[in-house]
């Protein structure tokens, strides 16, 4: 029993040891930060999917939002402002059930091809269609 008793305390503190020892060393592989330089970190293990028709959360609204060009946004000094991206001009029907865009001339997608009012329409059917997260948004109403 008392030999038991003294090879568990010598594996505790071996392990112990090695702990600390290790934790030092990580510590020193750090690099130093260059002068002037701004480094930044972010948390994105709640992205979901980057599509634009599913992604909703927090970063994966994020990177879309930087990825994607959108018909309209919000103006980034007054968000009760609401401005053409894609769009050039919108109207909106009485009824408030018909929204008509006027694509921006010049807008194409990374292949090149010129984008056009069909894409957006296919784009805000598909969001609706997927019935993902971002859909409610164009249902709810």
């Amino acid at each position: 029993m008392k030999l038991s008793t003294k090879i568990l305390s010598g594996t505790m503190l071996a392990g112990l040891s090695l702990a600390v020892i290790l934790t030092g060393a990580l510590t020193e592989a750090n690099a130093a930060t260059p002068k002037d330089t701004v480094v930044m970190a972010k948390q994105i293990d709640d992205i979901i999917s980057l599509d634009p028709a599913e992604s909703f959360e927090f970063s994966g609204s994020e990177a879309v939002g930087n990825i994607y060009d959108r018909l309209l946004s919000y103006d980034f000094k007054d968000v009760s402002i609401i401005k053409g991206q894609v769009a050039e001009s919108w109207a909106v029907a009485e009824d408030g059930l018909t929204y008509t865009f006027k694509i921006r001339k010049g807008m194409k997608f990374h292949s090149g091809n010129p984008v056009t009012a069909a894409d957006a329409a296919y784009s805000l059917h598909r969001a609706v269609a997927l019935n993902k997260s971002p859909a409610f948004i164009l249902t709810q109403f």
